[in-house]
């Protein structure tokens, strides 16, 4: 009787062995086209390579005929025959085949506006929509004021995120889903692991772990200024000469009053993108560096930098006049010159530069009515506009100005009402008109607009109570409501609203203590409380707020001794102190304040002769000082005085002669020089 093994041989052992092979090989290829997704683990490639190998060599060793290959390829000869050549060829070209559909990896952007496929290093007309739509949404909802360059940032980090994704990392993919879902911290927080995680394999790939802080950076930079920053920093760490890194470092480092770190970070991209100024840095650095200068008191070096950005954007918007991006650069670059020709006085220049912005602005959005970027930009001129009417007394004019702005934010914010940017600049809006209401004595008026700007910012601060900037932004409108409380004698009510202002910018300070700018708002939400308790009598009290005030300022100017607003705010801080040992009747001790006022306002004016504000506080400075010398019976150093006061102010004027403030000043001048010189 035959064996078992001899009825399994000869052709019916040759059609199971077929049989297996084929069930295999189509099994392999079911497997491929349910998993659709190229296989990114290299082991589990390798098996299936040599699985599908041994099965076409049994499969092929069934079939009749002769097969016989040479190959070679790698620094390698093969030369085989039969199933051993079928093994090899299968072996050697199966990486085409299966990974034909990974040679070309997907993943899905889900934007506003459309939904593609991205294959990794594929930017289709319809991919580049899809990322510019989600981009503008990330950008309009961001709980920070973006700066030069933001959208393009973030567009490049989703961009970067779905070619990682398309490549099978399943977190980007994750990531790009919670940014679809405006989930920007927890996306933030995905993105701080797989960087980390990078950074940990750093031998292989410095850059490449760079670039995932970076894109971390772009996104946390959408809510967390902080973690934003940390993660700059980190991509600066592994790759010194990243440029996009250093400018948002710069911003960011600009903003938390760090300017000898923002300082170095601008001047290193101007170093790294000498003679190019295609660089898409190199203007966002000119500004960053134009900022730094003005920050500093340096208006003349500000706007030597300004010209220089606004000089580069016009060379680029002229060779490529369809980018609208260098159409906003230029627009950004008239709003900085512009300030500080408001800063020093020349309101009329100043009014035509913001006109210009204007224009580029209405421009943009007439060409792209849809892009609500371009709308909200609009309001940034119409804003600064209004403040130069402001200041030169056509309040009716500055009225209309902020009520074309808010009509936008209202249109944007009806349009989009979870749009938290929007809502914050429609609360701004609020506030500017709220300012020349009260300017105009209509503080019933002023107070109901203030209060609707209050409402807007404590519905962003409660839904997202973690966001540092809503907070602070809460201590805006409370300040501005306490100034109509005290205008209208309801002091109880005023000191309410800046104690309220004053416990959130504690709280502030307390959490983020290297943050310049916190202290500084802690420290004006003391003088406010100073004022209040100065108006209702209680000198000590009063005494005591300003003199907290005056300590954080005084240790800002000395950490930071080249910055002008730190010395102009200690300044003003020993004038408050001065005032109070005046009301006191402690006149020596009031004098030695107001000199001690005086000498910084003194350096200051000497330093930038043409800062028509420090021009004003020094003659503020001299009123002051008459004013202790007449009580002590010093009548013609007193009358010297107010006159050196008044000299500066007629000369403010004939730079600005609509500009109200300066025609009260002179009149207060000149009633005192009447009243004393008998």
């Amino acid at each position: 009787m035959p064996s078992d093994a001899a009825r399994l041989s000869g052709p019916q052992f040759d059609r199971i062995a077929a049989t297996l092979a084929a069930l295999v090989v189509v099994g392999l290829a079911v497997f491929l086209l349910v998993r659709n997704q190229p296989i990114a683990d290299p082991k589990l490639f390798f098996v299936l390579r040599v699985v599908l190998s041994f099965s076409a060599a049994t499969l092929g060793a069934t079939i009749p005929g002769f097969l016989d290959i040479r190959w070679s390829g790698s620094g390698l000869a093969i030369r085989a025959g039969g199933a051993l050549a079928l093994f090899v060829l299968t072996f050697v070209y199966t990486p085409d085949v299966l990974t034909e559909q990974g040679g070309k990896p997907q993943t899905t952007i889900i934007a506003p506006n459309s939904q593609v496929t991205i294959n990794n290093g594929t930017d289709s007309a319809a991919v580049l929509a899809a990322i510019s739509d989600l981009k503008q949404q990330l950008t309009a909802r961001s709980a920070v004021p973006a700066v030069p360059g933001a959208e393009q940032r973030v567009g490049e980090a989703i961009r970067n995120l779905a070619r990682g994704a398309a490549n099978g990392d399943d977190r980007l993919q994750k990531a790009l889903e919670l940014l679809r879902a405006n989930k920007v911290n927890e996306a933030a927080q995905l993105l701080q692991a797989v960087a980390e995680e990078k950074t940990a394999r750093i031998q292989v790939d410095s850059k490449d772990a760079a670039t995932a802080y970076r894109n971390l950076g772009a996104i946390a930079g959408l809510g967390n200024p902080q973690q934003a920053l940390a993660a700059y920093l980190k991509a600066i760490e592994l790759d010194p000469n990243d440029s996009e890194s250093l400018l948002w470092a710069g911003w960011f480092e600009a903003d938390r009053g760090q300017l000898d770190e923002a300082e170095r970070d601008f001047r290193r991209i101007l170093e790294l993108t000498e003679g190019n100024e295609q660089a898409g840095t190199r203007v966002g650095a000119t500004l960053g560096y134009g900022d730094i200068r003005k920050q500093r008191g340096d208006l003349p070096g500000a706007l030597k930098s300004y010209r220089d950005a606004l000089a580069i954007a016009e060379r680029l918007a002229k060779a490529e006049p369809g980018n609208a991006n260098w159409q906003r650069d230029l627009s950004v670059s008239y709003n900085r010159i512009g300030d500080v020709q408001q800063a020093q006085g020349d309101l009329a220049t100043a009014l035509s530069s913001y006109q210009a912005a204007r224009g580029i602005g209405e421009r943009l959005a007439k060409a792209d009515p849809g892009n609500a970027g371009w709308q909200r930009d609009l309001t940034i001129p119409y804003d600064r506009i209004g403040d130069v009417q402001q200041a030169q007394g056509d309040l009716a004019a500055a009225l209309s100005s902020y009520q074309a702005a808010l009509a936008i934010m209202e249109r944007l914010t009806e349009a989009d009402p979870g749009n938290a940017l929007w809502q914050r600049d429609l609360s701004v809006s609020h506030s500017k008109i709220g300012d020349v209401q009260q300017a105009q004595g209509d503080l019933a008026a002023a107070l109901s607009s203030y209060q609707a700007s209050l409402a807007i910012m404590e519905r962003l601060a409660k839904a997202d109570p973690g966001n540092a900037g809503w907070q602070r932004d809460v201590t805006v409108p409370y300040d501005r409501i306490g100034n109509v409380r005290e205008a209208q004698g309801d002091l109880a009510a005023a000191l309410s609203s800046y104690q309220a202002s004053l416990a959130i910018a504690e709280r502030l300070a307390k959490a983020d203590p290297g943050n310049a700018g916190w202290q500084r708002d802690l420290a004006v939400s003391y003088e406010k409380v100073g004022d209040v308790r100065q108006a209702q009598g209680d000198l000590g009290t009063a005494l005591a707020s300003y003199q907290a005030s005056h300590d954080i300022f005084d240790r800002l100017a000395k950490a930071d001794p080249g910055n002008a607003g730190w010395q102009r705010s200690l300044s003003v801080s020993h004038m408050k102190i001065g005032d109070v040992q005046q009301a006191q009747g402690d006149l020596a001790a009031a004098l030695s304040s107001y000199q001690a006022s005086f000498a910084i306002a003194e350096r200051l004016t000497k330093a930038d002769p043409g800062n028509a504000g420090w021009q004003r506080d020094l003659a503020m400075s001299y009123g002051r000082i008459a004013s202790i010398e007449i009580q002590q019976g010093d009548r013609d150093d007193a009358l010297k005085a107010f006159r050196q006061g008044r000299d500066i102010i007629a000369q403010l004027m004939k730079k600005s002669p609509d500009n109200a403030t300066l025609h009260k000043d002179l009149a207060s001048f000149d009633s005192q020089i009447g009243t004393y010189d008998k």
